[in-house]
């Protein structure tokens, strides 16, 4: 269950704070994408890990989970499945990554509250300028919708309830979708309580708001999902409400969004009928099938090892 508390604080930089959730929301800019994506937040890793291996050496734990992957690599490049280069970029970003976050929660001392607590905070933020981004492309201020001149794997996606699925500084609409559905459970919470957590009802409002904005599936079904959690208990009760109100909002959102009608008709037809026509393949919902039918040849061609951190754009060129 979910209460308001008092935190108890770690001593944490305000400003080394902020730095560490900028790597969170920075996705939509790259210095450069070839020979790999270089993405602004490489530059805070690389920025406070010397500082961080300082304080507190080289724990054990991001190396030995990495432990497997690296054989598993290894082999296949031994195997000539992959390429060394796509090996070490993959598994150098991951390795990055993992490395760089265990040292956050030992720096926050494993503060889960702080941190999820910060976090919820930014989403409201982040939040907040998608509905800017909505209310400036009702009135034609390009320039507070279209935040292309600032982030360059960013773009404008038309659709959506009032012509502009919101995606805030995300790259995508799903992807904006996925970063703050911890933060609509939270949400949710705090609207059918008398008592708040971090946020007041009018932030989770935004929130919420702005997550039926992106007109993204997957954040549909997650609103669902989220309001059959948000309850104390998972009883029959809020089970059958939750049902009604899947049916009833994907109705809705069947005949009323474009971009969510696609996807429903488009997975029947590859997941169901085997259509394989233009309409069906010309689409996301191709992308998943696509990447399951490659994943699955792959399975039987290598039962044991796969083909490790090979890049899904070569293996695509080896099944066909």
């Amino acid at each position: 269950m979910l209460k308001a508390e008092k935190y108890r604080y770690s001593p944490v930089s305000v400003r080394i704070e902020k730095v560490i959730f900028l790597t969170l929301f920075t996705s939509a800019f790259v210095f450069f994408k070839t020979p790999f994506e270089f993405y602004f937040h490489y530059i805070i890793f690389l920025a406070l890990l010397p500082f961080f291996m300082l304080k507190y050496r080289f724990p054990k734990l991001a190396f030995q989970i990495m432990t497997i992957p690296l054989i598993v690599g290894v082999v296949n490049v031994l195997g000539e499945n992959t390429d060394q280069f796509s090996f070490i970029k993959v598994f150098g970003g991951l390795l990055l990554t993992l490395l760089f976050y265990q040292y956050v929660m030992l720096y926050y001392e494993f503060n889960v509250k702080r941190l999820f607590k910060m976090y919820v905070k930014w989403c409201y933020w982040i939040a907040l300028i998608g509905i800017v981004q909505q209310v400036s492309y009702i009135i034609g201020f390009k320039l507070g919708y279209d935040y292309s001149w600032l982030f360059n794997k960013w773009g404008v996606i038309p659709g959506g309830i009032l012509g502009l699925r919101v995606n805030s500084i995300i790259s995508e609409p799903s992807g904006l979708a996925i970063v703050l559905m911890p933060a609509v459970y939270v949400a949710i919470y705090n609207l059918f309580r008398k008592e708040t957590y971090i946020i007041d009802k009018k932030q989770s409002l935004v929130i919420l708001l702005v997550l039926i904005l992106t007109s993204s599936s997957t954040g549909l079904i997650g609103l669902v999902v989220a309001f059959m959690l948000a309850s104390d208990t998972l009883n029959i009760r809020y089970v059958v409400i939750g049902v009604a109100i899947s049916i009833s909002g994907g109705y809705a959102a069947y005949y009323n969004l474009d971009e969510f009608r696609s996807r429903v008709d488009t997975s029947i037809g590859l997941w169901i009928e085997n259509d394989f026509d233009i309409k069906n393949t010309n689409s996301s919902s191709f992308v998943l099938y696509n990447n399951l039918h490659v994943a699955m040849e792959n399975l039987k061609e290598h039962p044991i090892f796969g083909t490790g951190w090979v890049l899904m754009s070569l293996l695509m060129k080896s099944i066909r």
